[in-house]
């Protein structure tokens, strides 16, 4: 039975690690693949999505505490700026500011799920 419960501790932590970094690789992937798909690929600007690969490659403590620090200041930057630029703007559908908003929110939690697994000891 203890060797049941520690075996689903380990799970869950390794879950929340790698939920999040494979999250952000997804989320990275993703913008390089509308970047090339709309023909707007730019050397640095679009090579910047490379920074989102960092946790699924280097899986150590230190940088899931960096790159949770950096994403969680900068998704709350953008959930923040989206709280006072979507409700204004007549362009924008509710369905597609309540996705916005959504997206956000989901972003900040693996951010700062990745911060807290940087807090944490790996075994």
């Amino acid at each position: 039975m203890d060797t049941l419960i520690v075996q689903r501790k380990r799970t869950q932590e390794l879950l929340l690690a790698f939920v999040p970094a494979v999250y952000f690789m997804l989320l990275g992937m993703f913008n390089i693949g509308m970047d090339l798909w709309h023909n707007t690929f730019r050397g640095l600007p679009s090579l910047g999505n490379l920074i989102f690969f960092i946790p699924i490659i280097f899986r150590r403590r230190r940088i899931y505490l960096v790159c949770g620090i950096c994403f969680s200041l900068l998704f709350l930057y953008f959930l923040f700026a989206s709280l006072f630029v979507v409700p204004g703007n007549t362009r924008i559908t509710p369905l597609e500011a309540w996705a916005v908003e959504f997206w956000l929110l989901f972003s900040f939690a693996c951010s700062l799920s990745l911060w807290y697994v940087g807090t944490r000891k790996f075994r």
